[in-house]
């Protein structure tokens, strides 16, 4: 039972900013502005009614919300907040030099403040799901996944402005990286998966008890050791990485979406190395062929406390026969591409459209955690289209799974960027435009938003049809 509430109308100062026009931001500019006093100054000035203009037009927007979304508590919560935030702007002066402290601190409270938004729509979405029942909500479910993609497109890009003040104005308290600007730097690709790699072992060993070996390949830090199942050597898929391999782009960004590959690949290829267990061990039970008391096999918490431990990751090291995860990365000319391989079953065929979805399983909205509401995969790909990259899946049922990340170079200092980037939701206002799609064909003829719209009318109008 739900109870579905009408959505309250937005304050008058509200519906004012809601009426301005956005900005865009180019990276080129972004990164200009994060360096200097003088240029972080404008900065301030620039975004300080920029993001109250942005977060009026997401709560227009999200009272505009179609299938009862905007009735929703879960939505009215996120309205409610992103109004709040509009005031709270408003009443704060256009920042001066001696402003930007407390303007930091302003930005750094609806940062935090805001970090709850994707557990609130999500359960806003489960919502909808148990009033309208799953056959009813099937059919619009493309419809619904591309109402999320534009609005979490949009907070990437609100987000992005927020922090990129909140690091340049940190960073001129301190010592200035090299070739750093705000959230916009130069970054060590390896050094980043082995950091996400070692919390997404740390997450999934808290969860089933134990987690695969992650091995990182691309930038000669890794053992060269030859696979019997694999084609290559760890040295010689890295050695075409060493040249060019400076990357400037958002390691924040880039770690978010790694983690959550990593975490994926690290559960399924868990969960599967237990089901095997089980199976054997399910096997042994039955088996009359001796009077000798079967042995248990390892299951994962029962029996990790006489796994041996890795003293640097604190994580359990893998029992035999996990098969490792492996992340390989490489630089090219014109963009960074990282491949996630697991062999933790695969995906079969027939589910394969749902793994973008964001309601692909029952939302829990009792969990913390992005995995557990199930959208971190759509999420880990609207980072990458943010700049014109994307993430790309391919399975194999029944052995495991590839996911592909391409990442567009920013350059050094976010110059002569490639015609990927420029036609990116990252170089545009916070509108979604024919030419800042969030899909991979950015150039095509009709959006994914009008081919799931042209979709169900069209199922509907065969249903209202006489039979022939």
């Amino acid at each position: 039972f739900c109870i579905i509430m009408r959505a309250p109308a937005l304050s008058r100062l509200v519906e004012d900013y809601a009426r301005k026009s956005c900005r865009a931001f180019p990276l080129e500019e972004l990164y200009r502005l994060g360096r200097g006093s003088s240029e972080r100054l404008h900065l301030a000035q620039l975004i300080h009614q920029e993001i109250a203009i942005r977060n009026a037009q997401l709560c227009k927007e999200l009272l505009l919300l179609p299938f009862g979304l905007a009735e929703t508590s879960g939505v009215q919560k996120v309205v409610q907040c992103f109004s709040s935030y509009v005031k709270w702007l408003s009443e704060f002066p256009v920042p001066k030099e001696q402003d930007m402290a407390s303007f930091t601190v302003l930005l750094k409270q609806i940062l935090q403040d805001n970090a709850d938004v994707t557990r609130t729509m999500s359960g806003a979405l489960l919502e909808v799901r148990s009033t309208m029942g799953e056959a009813k909500y099937e059919e619009i479910r493309s419809e619904v996944d591309l109402i999320f993609d534009r609005f979490f497109i949009k907070r990437i890009g609100l987000r992005f402005l927020i922090q990129h003040h909140i690091e340049a104005a940190e960073a001129a308290e301190s010592a200035l990286l090299p070739g750093a600007s705000g959230i916009i730097r130069s970054m060590a690709v390896g050094e980043l998966l082995r950091a996400a790699a070692q919390e997404a072992r740390r997450a999934v060993q808290e969860d089933l008890g134990l987690a695969p070996q992650v091995e990182v390949i691309g930038d000669g830090a890794e053992i060269p050791l030859v696979h019997a199942n694999t084609f290559a050597t760890g040295s010689s898929l890295c050695k075409a990485s060493f040249n060019n391999s400076d990357f400037t782009h958002v390691p924040s960004h880039i770690h978010f979406i790694c983690y959550q590959l990593l975490h994926n690949a690290c559960q399924a290829t868990a969960k599967r190395w237990q089901g095997e267990r089980l199976q054997k061990q399910r096997e042994l039970f039955l088996s009359v062929a001796t009077d000798a008391k079967p042995q248990s096999v390892p299951m994962g918490k029962a029996t990790v406390a006489g796994f041996p431990f890795s003293a640097r990751s604190g994580v359990a090291k893998s029992p035999e026969g996990l098969a490792p995860v492996r992340a390989i990365f490489a630089h090219g000319s014109d963009e960074v591409s990282i491949k996630v391989s697991d062999e933790g079953g695969g995906i079969p065929r027939s589910e394969l459209p749902q793994v973008w979805s964001y309601s692909r399983a029952p939302v829990d909205t009792s969990s913390e955690s992005i995995e557990r509401l199930g959208v971190g995969l759509p999420l880990s790909r609207l980072h990458a289209r943010y700049y014109g990259g994307d993430v790309v899946l391919k399975s194999m049922e029944g052995f495991g799974t590839d996911v592909y990340v391409f990442l567009n170079r920013l350059g050094h200092s976010c110059e002569n960027l490639p015609q990927g980037v420029r036609l990116s939701p990252a170089q545009q206002d916070s509108s979604i435009t024919a030419e800042a799609r969030i899909t991979a064909e950015a150039l095509g003829d009709i959006s994914e938003a009008e081919v799931a719209h042209l979709t169900r009318r069209l199922r509907e109008r065969r249903a209202k049809a006489p039979t022939q």
